[in-house]
């Protein structure tokens, strides 16, 4: 699915532990499982002429080794110290040249990469706009593999039955958009993000909510699935500081661009009904710029309409209740700066997009 995807795989390995908590204890019984491990990085990684797993990938198909870099050491336990050392240094031994993730971090042990998971209501999502500003700087990569606003601000993270979301609201994916956000503004320590869980057929629903939902006939693209989509059609390369008077706060922006491009964003959040008249200015934007070059600015909006609450959804009965609108942008160029004026709607989403 990855090759299809053209997407950077995670492969998780199993590491000797049960969801019962119940672990293998640190003995050689946790040697086969750490053999396993390594005979399945042989299966992925390995030359199928000279490696007898690797040769079976060949006979299934797949002669070529897959393109995986990322390998993610499971699960987070009171036993996870030395299943994490002892799994890690048998792969780290056999392939080098691999990136590895732990779950959980470890007192005393400088790792490579940790992946945290977040499930809770908005306002805790809001909170987290900043969560990385002053994270350490250590070495050790963060990934958040697994995050989704899942209720409505409850005491409980997880939520009661009658606070436990079924599908997204905007209200909670202007959430997710402003923690990732602040995910985006420290990217050199961030890696990446994901919403989980991503799928959810409706006649067999273990988790809510699902970044996509789906019957037989009819298929309802979220809130956060276009939360995500408008991340993914605004990659860029760099974090830019924005000099304001304003305090985050209902507002809550980022701004990025493209090396070697002349593209900029400006990410913005609103979760306040009221709407927000804003002007600001891309200094030396069009620095070295032609004379007559073509400016494009256009602003992708997630919001909802006059007459919706904050908290509509994209279900099954309302697939299309809330989707992204393109509007155009306002601008004032000069000799090297690119001012513009933008109305920002309340409760929404949107990305700003200007090309030089």
């Amino acid at each position: 699915m990855c090759e299809d995807f053209g997407a950077s795989p995670v492969l998780g390995i199993y590491d000797g532990y049960a969801a019962d908590d119940e672990s293998i204890p640190n003995t050689n019984q946790l040697d086969k499982y750490i053999q396993s491990a390594v005979d399945e990085l042989d299966f992925v990684l390995a030359d199928s002429v000279t490696n007898k797993w690797a040769r079976l990938r060949a006979q299934l198909g797949h002669p070529d080794p897959y393109n995986v870099q990322y390998i993610e050491i499971d699960f987070t336990s009171t036993t996870y110290d030395y299943r994490w050392e002892r799994f890690y240094d048998a792969m780290k031994k056999a392939y080098p040249h691999l990136n590895f993730v732990a779950t959980a971090h470890i007192d005393g042990v400088s790792l490579p990469a940790v992946d945290v998971h977040d499930f809770s209501g908005p306002t805790a999502f809001y909170g987290m706009f900043n969560r990385y500003d002053n994270w350490p700087r250590n070495g050790t990569k963060i990934w958040e593999l697994e995050n989704a606003v899942i209720n409505t601000n409850s005491d409980d993270p997880f939520g009661t039955p009658d606070t436990r979301l079924k599908t997204p609201t905007l209200q909670g994916s202007i959430a997710e958009a402003i923690f990732l956000m602040g995910m985006q503004r420290n990217g050199e320590l961030v890696v990446g993000s994901s919403y989980a869980p991503y799928l959810a057929n409706n006649y067999s629903t273990q988790w809510t909510p699902n970044l996509i939902n789906f019957n037989i006939t009819h298929v309802a693209l979220s809130t956060s699935y276009h939360v995500h989509r408008m991340f993914s059609y605004a990659r860029a390369d760099k974090s830019h500081p924005v000099s304001t008077d304003a305090n985050y706060g209902p507002l809550y922006w980022a701004a990025t661009s493209v090396n070697n491009s002349s593209s900029f964003f400006l990410h913005i959040a609103n979760i306040d009904q009221a709407t927000v008249p804003l002007t600001g200015t891309i200094r030396d934007a069009l620095q070295g710029a032609s004379k007559t070059a073509s400016i494009q600015a256009e602003a992708t909006i997630l919001a909802a309409s006059p007459s919706q609450p904050y908290n509509v959804t994209n279900d099954l009965e309302t697939p299309e209740a809330v989707a992204p609108t393109t509007r155009s942008i306002t601008i004032h160029p000069d000799e090297n700066d690119l001012t513009f004026n933008l109305t920002v709607p309340g409760w929404s989403y949107g990305v700003y997009r200007f090309t030089v």
